[in-house]
C-alpha cells in the first residue's frame, strides 16, 4: 500500500512506523477492539475517550500481519479546548514489546505536525498568545 514501507505518514491519514501502522478506525474494528478490552486489565487503565472531544481516532496495527493491537487517539480537552491531549491502549498480548512506546511517539509527531497544519496562521483559538499583547 503506498509509502507503508516507509515511516511517517502513509495512505489516506494513516501513520506508518517501523512495526505499525495507525489507521482510521473502521466499523470492522468494533469487534476486534470490543474483545481486547473486555481484558480487566486493559479496561481499567483506561480513561475518558478522546474522540468524544472532537479528535481523531486510530486502529493501532501490526505492519508483519495486519492485526489490529489498540486504540491511539488526540484531540481537545474538555475543559481546555486550546490543549490537545492523546492516549492510547494496546491490548495484553502485546505488552512489553515497546508498541506503546512506539505508537506514542508516532501519535504525538502526527498530532503536532496536524496542530501545526491547522494553525498557521497564528495561535490557537482562545490561546493566551492569540491576545492582544500575548
Amino acid at each position: 500500500m503506498g509509502d507503508e514501507n516507509e515511516e511517517g505518514h502513509g495512505p489516506e491519514g494513516a501513520i506508518v512506523t517501523a512495526r505499525l501502522l495507525l489507521r482510521r478506525c473502521t466499523p470492522a474494528d468494533k469487534a476486534v477492539m470490543a474483545t481486547l478490552l473486555a481484558n480487566q486489565a486493559v479496561a481499567e487503565n483506561l480513561c475518558d475517550a478522546i474522540v468524544l472531544a472532537g479528535g481523531d481516532a486510530f486502529a493501532i496495527t501490526d505492519r508483519s500481519d495486519g492485526a489490529v493491537i489498540g486504540c491511539a487517539g488526540y484531540g481537545p480537552t474538555r475543559d481546555r479546548p486550546a490543549t490537545i491531549e492523546a492516549g492510547l491502549w494496546i491490548g495484553t498480548p502485546w505488552w512489553g514489546m515497546g508498541y506503546g512506546t512506539e505508537a506514542a511517539q508516532a501519535l504525538i509527531d502526527h498530532a503536532f505536525a496536524d496542530v501545526a497544519r491547522r494553525t498557521r496562521s497564528g495561535a490557537p483559538t482562545g490561546s493566551p498568545m492569540s491576545a492582544p499583547g500575548g
